[in-house]
This record gives C-alpha cells, sequence and structure tokens, in this order.
C-alpha cells in the first residue's frame, strides 16, 4: 500500500461487491482485503458499506518512461501494479551481466505519509533480507508529480497466493482442521511453511529494532516470496501505514479489517503504540497458514468480532493442542499485556521446527536467502553513484553485497 490520504487505503483496483460481509467467516473464500487509515475504520465501524474486497491488478506492458537518472542503468519490462496512490514496475537492470531485475515503484504525490514510507524504506536498506527496502545510488528519485524509488524484486508472488492456492486443492481437505501443505508437493509441507512465516517475524522484528516504529499493515498480501529452484525465503512489505509509537495519536486506528488488534478497535491509547499489535496481526496469519477455517474474525467490518474473539473458546483450534496451537492462541490473547513479544514468537517456532523431521525447513531456521540458494546478489552496478538526479534525504544506502528480491507494495 502506498499510504492513505481518504477514508481508505486502496491496494487494488476495487470489487465493489460486498457480499463477502453476510457470510460466517469459517465458511469464507479467502479474499484480498483493503487497507483503511483511521478515518476509514472510524466511519466503518460507524456503518458506512466501504466494500472490504479488491481484486488484483493484471500485469502489462507499459510505455511509461523512467526518470533520466535511471535509463543507463533500467529498463520497464512490465507494470506489476496500479493503485490509488501510483504504480509498480518490473524493470530490467541494464548494467548487469548476467540477467537481472529489479522493482520500481513511483508513489504520486509529496504527502508526510509518502515521505514516511521512502526514509523508512532507505533506513531498512542493508538491515534484513527478511524487510523490504531501498536499493541502488539513488535509490529514490524526486520528480514534478511524486518520488520514484527502487527495491528488490520478489518472483514468487504473496503469501496470499499460496493460501488461495491451498484453498483451491485438497491442501485444506485434511483431517484435524489442519493445512496439508505437503499436497501441493515438494518443498511445502508445514513446517516448511512454517520456516517461511519465521523470515516475516525476522522481518518485522528487524523492522521494530530498527526503525522503532510499528508495521500497523501486515496480512498475507504484505508478505512475499522469493523462489530459485527449492530455495524460498519471505520478506515482509509494504511500510505504507507504518507509524511511529513514540508521536502522540500517530499509531491510531489502522490496519485492514481481519488483522487489526482488538485494543486498536478499541482506540486503547496504551495498547495501540505497542508491538504487540503487530504480534496479533502475525497471529492472524500463522493462523490462516495452519488451519483449513478462517477465523472468525476475518474480514471484521466493525471490529466487533476481534474484540469478541477470545482463541481459548475458538473450535477450529484442534484439542489438544499441539505447540503450534498453543504459539497461536498466545499470539491471538485480547488481553495485549499477555501477548508474547517478537523475540518470544521467533524462538517458539524455531523450536517447533527443529522438533519436525522436516531438514529442509530445519535448515532454513539458520541459513540467510543467500545461503539457501533461494536469491542472487543484487547487480554492483546498481550501488555505484550517479551525480545526475535528485537523491531524496542526505543519506545514501549503505552498500548491500546480498539482498533478496523484494517488494511488490503497491497501493
Amino acid at each position: 500500500m502506498m499510504g492513505c490520504s481518504g477514508p481508505c487505503g486502496l491496494r487494488w483496483k476495487p470489487n465493489l461487491s460486498s457480499s463477502l460481509c453476510q457470510e460466517t467467516a469459517g465458511d469464507m473464500k479467502l479474499q484480498r482485503l483493503r487497507a483503511f487509515n483511521e478515518t476509514g475504520l472510524h466511519m466503518l465501524r460507524e456503518g458506512a458499506d466501504f466494500p472490504l474486497v479488491v481484486t488484483s491488478f493484471a500485469e502489462t506492458d507499459t510505455a511509461t518512461e523512467l526518470p533520466l537518472e535511471w535509463r543507463s542503468q533500467l529498463k520497464i519490462a512490465r507494470q506489476l501494479g496500479e493503485g490509488s496512490f501510483g504504480k509498480v514496475y518490473k524493470c530490467k537492470v541494464l548494467c548487469a551481466s548476467t540477467k537481472s531485475y529489479v522493482t520500481v515503484k513511483f508513489i504520486e504525490g509529496k504527502s508526510s505519509m509518502v515521505k514516511r514510507e521512502i526514509k523508512l524504506l532507505k533506513e531498512m536498506s542493508g538491515v534484513s533480507d527478511f524487510c523490504t527496502s531501498a536499493i541502488g545510488s539513488p535509490s529514490s528519485i524526486e520528480t514534478a508529480t511524486g518520488y520514484w524509488i527502487m527495491m528488490p524484486l520478489m518472483n514468487s508472488g504473496e503469501l496470499q497466493d499460496l493460501l488461495e492456492h491451498c484453498e483451491a486443492s485438497a491442501c485444506r481437505n485434511c483431517k484435524g482442521g489442519r493445512n496439508c501443505w505437503s499436497k501441493l508437493g515438494a518443498p511445502y509441507t508445514t513446517p516448511y511453511m512454517l520456516a517461511l512465516f519465521l523470515d516475516v517475524v525476522r522481518g518485522v522484528r528487524a523492522f521494530h529494532d530498527k526503525t522503532g516504529y510499528l508495521h500497523a499493515d501486515l496480512k498475507p498480501e504484505n508478505v512475499m516470496i522469493n523462489c530459485q529452484g527449492d530455495g524460498c525465503f519471505a520478506a515482509v512489505i509494504d511500510l505504507g501505514l507504518a507509524c511511529d509509537p513514540r508521536k502522540p495519536r500517530q499509531c491510531g486506528r489502522r490496519g485492514t479489517p481481519g488483522y487489526i488488534a482488538p485494543e486498536v478497535w478499541n482506540s486503547d491509547p496504551h495498547g495501540g503504540r505497542l508491538r504487540s499489535r503487530d504480534v496479533w496481526a502475525l497471529g492472524a496469519i500463522l493462523y490462516e497458514v495452519v488451519y483449513s477455517r478462517l477465523p472468525p474474525f476475518y474480514a471484521d467490518r466493525n471490529g466487533s468480532k476481534a474484540t469478541a474473539y477470545n482463541p481459548h473458546h475458538d473450535p477450529n483450534i484442534p484439542q489438544p493442542p499441539k505447540a503450534i496451537d498453543e504459539l497461536v492462541i498466545q499470539m491471538l490473547e485480547p488481553d495485549f499485556q499477555h501477548r508474547p513479544n517478537m523475540a518470544a514468537v521467533e524462538a517458539s517456532l524455531e523450536a517447533i521446527i527443529y522438533d519436525a523431521t522436516d531438514w529442509r525447513a530445519r535448515n532454513m531456521v539458520k541459513e540467510s536467502p543467500l545461503e539457501r540458494g533461494a536469491t542472487t546478489p543484487i547487480a554492483s552496478c546498481l550501488s555505484e553513484h550517479h551525480e545526475a538526479g535528485s537523491i531524496t534525504g542526505s543519506a545514501m544506502p549503505e552498500r548491500i553485497q546480498h539482498r533478496g528480491r523484494d517488494v511488490k507494495d503497491i497501493g
């Protein structure tokens, strides 16, 4: 998402049907849900009939030209997406000796939210393979109508795509109410999916620790996957709704219904400024990875389902619970003061994966994306400084030795 300036921040072009809201959550099909800023969520809670569902923007060829400063380095290969606030492109790296691609995003406008997103993308440069960041030099270019920013390309779609593939296959028709990821074929198994989820947890934790911000819009659509052969890794994307809890009133109601913690819906002045709201959203994602039915609070229009939800009484969670079930319950704890912190979530996932017999998943716990064979180094020619052009901000991005191909975070 590229940020919200009106009642709602639209991630993709809208599907005007809101019929999913009349269904019971467990009977729903997975949908692509839109994110809302504080104004939009307030209006939803007051009964506004905004559609929650959005549909994908088809990839298209495009005649758009990149800024002059990048034309010797990059060429647009395809438009990947379009949102209310700009467009995203797949670009071929012309200066590389081997075939290589990056993502270039154009963000329309120059609002404080847009500038904050660019600042955060630059701040995350070189920090973690598992969180989106800016790359290149210059990593961003200011034009008369907005900003262009260069990021790694993730080549294997969203976690949402994998969940939809699972839903459309026999993957969801397993005993005990769990997803049988192995039915998708190698390399997919439940431990393998948990290892990808661990990547996401590590990415969010790195973002928290480096910037001090909260992500505030974690959902399967904001997790991208990159693969080479059977080697894959995941990264969290889309910092458009990230907020600074150190600033009064910045971390209010925002996010995507179905992934918004109860304390956020309740406008709790303390809980809404804690990292535990991101822990709850990650718990909602983990729920979809593990179980064959959607959570009861899925696509919750006004917060009534999320605020009433108690994981200890959820019939979708198998009994007696296994270690992964206990982790889901802990992450979705209604009382934000009793949820595990990010370090505890990471440690629990590592222990669960190590207890499995899947050697590939166990290796992923200790391997970087490069060590997994899941990515290749970013072309070094992109880090060479070019005097021409306007570089937003004063600090140059760190030179990156290897990065995952990150982002499709479109508005």
